[in-house]
């Protein structure tokens, strides 16, 4: 259940070519996800953060409690790039770069994952909220 939720938030995989649009100067930033509940008596918790950068580059990190046991913190780094109004990120721990490419929609302060059919079925099935992550803004 746990890798499932892991892979649900990533969103799901699409293919294209690393081509992209120019960065709007409003897109870099951070941007969270969090969501909590319980599925089979047992809490769950995730909390997100994409980090887009300028130079078109990215981090991402997911901290994960279930059962009440935190697991270590992941973190991954790569790529995005810009296609209309979608933005492509590609993981740079994974070789070919035509995979593992991850949608999100951009829209206004907020990206939202554009997972397949199955993703929201479990999302729904276990509670989570849509996968939407909200910019950052630090005062």
């Amino acid at each position: 259940m746990l890798a499932l939720c892991s892979a649900a938030l990533v969103a799901t995989a699409c293919r294209g070519g690393q081509q992209s649009d120019p960065v709007p100067a409003s897109l870099p930033g951070s941007y969270v996800y969090a969501a909590k509940g319980i599925t089979l008596k047992k809490p769950w918790q995730f909390a997100a953060r994409i980090e887009l950068k300028p130079d078109r580059s990215y981090n991402f990190t997911l901290d994960k409690t279930l059962g009440g046991e935190k697991d270590p913190t992941e973190t991954s780094a790569g790529t995005y790039a810009i296609s209309g109004d979608h933005l492509l990120i590609h993981d740079a721990g994974h070789g070919d770069a035509s995979k593992d490419i991850h949608k999100l929609l951009i829209k206004s302060d907020s990206l939202i994952a554009e997972v397949g059919w199955t993703a929201e079925i479990f999302l729904k099935g276990v509670g989570a909220p849509n996968i939407v992550f909200v910019k950052e803004h630090r005062f």
